[in-house]
């Protein structure tokens, strides 16, 4: 039982002594921690609940009408709008980081669907722990009213499988867990018009929902109405709805990118793999318009997959779950996973597994390390997480893993597997177009830099990951034409400087190799680098 006496005594003491000075003078009664308990038993249930105002409250409990805690003869439980007989809508979840609903014993009926108020607008600490429902299964919620969720709402969320968002329009449940679905009803990848129609650029592609970027690789999302949605979706992001989310989009790109094919070996795959996230996901995390990070989403695989954003684990989860929707073998033992994500402290990487008698080679997606020991020859890890299999915050395999690691000698990379990465000092700065300078009208990259590379490719670049004719970049044999501000970029100097609507920017444009950060000399394949930064 969760409830705190000592923290209540001293709020008490703290309360009388605050209202003796006078301090207390100007403060409503509605706040939760001061505001006074009422109880309502309606149709066999018990509801605990605090008034905030003349028309809505904060439900705290709701359990059997005779227990003031266990809510033990219902698989399915409907909360109302409205706390029965009063005109109170239930508008917060939760009060003083307790469960509304405690649901664990394992010789009674527990929850496994639970239909949330329509109304909610904040969901609590801890309000909806999964702990107290270890058998939630189906959520039903109403992501359009919704305007914070905190991230230890839901705990890790082990079980939740199914969020059905509610349309007003129609009075009707939408299951979120396919792609299009999700799009949809979440918003936070692309622009929905009221009446949820995908809302085009003029150029005929689908309008990324916008983010505004803050100081360093931090991103904040421009529209307020978005904040409910995307602290949920935050706060769940453990459970096995994400994380099932994340392999259907890992499944996607494997098909559109090719790397589900027989043809080709497990390193050039893995290669494929790699570039593709080191091309479409920008390290950084995202925060809500009043400035709360995501944390969820800046450290699961959905949010590199998804939306194109992530720090270090977030990583290393996408390219785990990716490789496994490319057909390798993932399992929880060291000795037979061919793919692993590993942790060290503060950081986490992947190790792979090209045969057994080669042991393990790092793949580090943060570091730009493909296939090399980083420093990590024979090392001793704290602990393998298989993160596409697994469905809890942090689960460890195996402790303290000496893992066999080695590093390819020569040829790290195959030909025709180079990304292009663009560093833009300005986010209203230039467009900047790549293209074939044999084919002006197939663009391989358009990216316009006004649209903030959080959410959404930061280029497109798909073409490069897995289109074998793509020509290295050798001196004057360079297919690529490069353009800014409408300004041709020499690609033969490495620095430049243009001017573009009256105002100069230093360009630099550098090929270098994978393998030693240097500039390329062989025919391995290429990191293409272009950054512009403004000078007046």
């Amino acid at each position: 039982m969760k409830h705190k006496s000592t923290k209540r005594f001293t709020a008490f003491l703290l309360s009388g002594a605050m209202l003796a000075t006078g301090f207390l003078s100007a403060v409503p009664v509605l706040h939760a921690n001061a505001a006074t308990e009422l109880t309502t038993v309606s149709n066999g249930l018990k509801y605990r609940y605090i008034v905030k105002d003349a028309n809505s409250c904060i439900l705290k409990r709701v359990s059997d009408a005779n227990n003031d805690w266990s809510l033990t003869t219902k698989s399915s439980l409907t909360i109302p709008d409205k706390i029965p007989g009063t005109n109170y809508v239930i508008k917060e979840l939760g009060d003083q980081n307790q469960a509304i609903i405690h649901s664990n014993n394992a010789n009674q009926t527990r929850i496994s669907t639970l239909y949330l108020p329509k109304q909610v607008e904040v969901i609590n600490p801890q309000a909806l722990y999964d702990s107290e429902m270890p058998q939630l299964t189906n959520l039903y919620v109403n992501l359009n009213k919704l305007k914070r969720c905190t991230e230890s709402a839901f705990g890790s969320s082990n079980n939740i499988t199914n969020v059905y968002a509610y349309n007003s329009a129609n009075s009707t449940y939408t299951n979120t867990n396919t792609i299009t679905n999700f799009e949809k009803c979440y918003g936070l990848i692309y622009q929905y018009d009221p009446n949820g129609n995908l809302i085009y650029n003029t150029d005929g592609t689908p309008k990324y929902t916008e983010y505004t970027a803050m100081q360093g690789d931090l991103f904040r999302v421009k529209d307020s109405n978005l904040n409910g949605k995307l602290s949920f979706l935050s706060a769940v992001n453990y459970s096995k709805y994400c994380k099932e989310l994340s392999y259907k989009y890992a499944q996607r790109i494997a098909q559109q990118n090719g790397f589900t094919a027989t043809n080709i070996t497990k390193q050039e795959k893995l290669e494929m793999i790699y570039n593709y996230i080191k091309s479409h996901v920008r390290y950084s995390a995202i925060y809500d318009t009043n400035g709360n990070r995501m944390e969820g989403l800046s450290h699961s695989s959905i949010g590199s997959l998804a939306m194109n954003s992530g720090v270090c684990d977030s990583l290393a989860f996408a390219f785990e779950t990716l490789c496994r929707a490319s057909g390798f073998t993932v399992t929880t033992s060291p000795t037979t996973s061919e793919v692993a994500c590993v942790h060290v402290p503060g950081h986490m990487m992947n190790v792979v597994h090209l045969s057994a008698s080669e042991g393990y080679y790092i793949v580090d997606c943060t570091t730009s390390s493909f296939m090399r020991t980083n420093g990590y020859e024979n090392t001793s890890f704290e602990y393998m997480i298989c993160y596409g299999l697994n469905y809890k915050k942090s689960q460890a395999m195996s402790n303290s893993v000496t893992f066999t690691t080695g590093m390819l000698s020569s040829n790290e990379f195959k030909s025709g597997h180079s990304f292009f990465k663009i560093m833009n000092q300005y986010v209203n700065g230039p467009k900047v177009e790549v293209y074939d300078k044999n084919k002006t009208s197939c663009k391989y990259i358009n990216y316009t830099s006004s649209q903030t590379p959080a959410v959404g490719t930061t280029c497109n670049v798909s073409t490069f990951a897995y289109h074998n004719e793509i020509p290295q970049f050798i001196s004057s044999y360079c297919y690529f034409g490069i353009k800014i501000g409408g300004v041709v970029i020499d690609t033969n100097k490495t620095t430049q400087t243009i001017t573009v609507g009256g105002k100069k920017y230093l360009v630099r444009f550098e090929t270098l190799n994978f393998g030693n950060g240097q500039p390329q000399v062989c025919s391995c394949s290429n990191y293409y680098s272009l950054s512009i930064t403004r000078t007046t």
